[in-house]
C-alpha cells in the first residue's frame, strides 16, 4: 500500500513538473505618451496593433507579451534588460512609436523563443494614427 502511494505521488509530481515546462509566460507592459501638441502618431511595431479612442489628452500603449515554452522568470529578465522597451522618434508634428529591440531574435539553448506581441494603443480623438505592422520573422535563423 505504501508503494502505491509513493508511486502515485511521484506521478503527480511528474505531471506538475511537465505542466510547468510547457507553460506560457505572459506579461503586460504599459507606457503613457505625452503628445506635447503633436497631431499624429505612427506606430511601427512587431505585432498586432488595436486602436482605441479615448477622452484623455495623452496616448497610452499597452503591450501584451506571451512566450511559449518559457518560464516566467526568463520573461521577467527579458523585460528587465529592455527587450520590450518602447522608443519615440520625433518627426516634427508626429511621434513614431518603435520597439528597437523587438525585431531581434532571442535564442534560448539554441532555440528561438516563440514570442507573440499584441499592442493596444489608446489615442485622443483628434490625433491621426498610422500603423505599420512589422511581422516577426524567425525564419532568418
Amino acid at each position: 500500500m505504501k508503494k502505491l502511494y509513493f508511486i502515485l505521488s511521484i506521478l503527480a509530481l511528474q505531471f506538475m513538473f511537465v505542466g510547468q515546462m510547457a507553460a506560457q509566460a505572459q506579461k503586460t507592459l504599459v507606457r503613457s505618451i505625452a503628445l506635447e501638441g503633436r497631431t499624429e502618431l505612427l506606430a511601427s511595431l512587431p505585432g498586432q496593433v488595436e486602436l482605441q479612442v479615448w477622452d484623455k489628452d495623452f496616448a497610452r500603449l499597452q503591450t501584451v507579451v506571451a512566450v511559449e515554452n518559457c518560464q516566467q522568470v526568463i520573461l521577467d529578465r527579458l523585460v528587465a534588460v529592455g527587450r520590450y522597451e518602447i522608443a519615440l522618434e520625433d518627426m516634427g508634428t508626429a511621434y513614431k512609436i518603435i520597439m528597437p529591440k523587438g525585431q531581434k531574435v532571442v535564442k534560448l539553448k539554441g532555440q528561438a523563443l516563440e514570442e507573440e506581441m499584441r499592442f493596444i494603443l489608446y489615442i485622443p480623438q483628434k490625433v491621426a494614427t498610422e500603423i505599420e505592422n512589422l511581422a516577426m520573422n524567425n525564419s532568418d535563423l
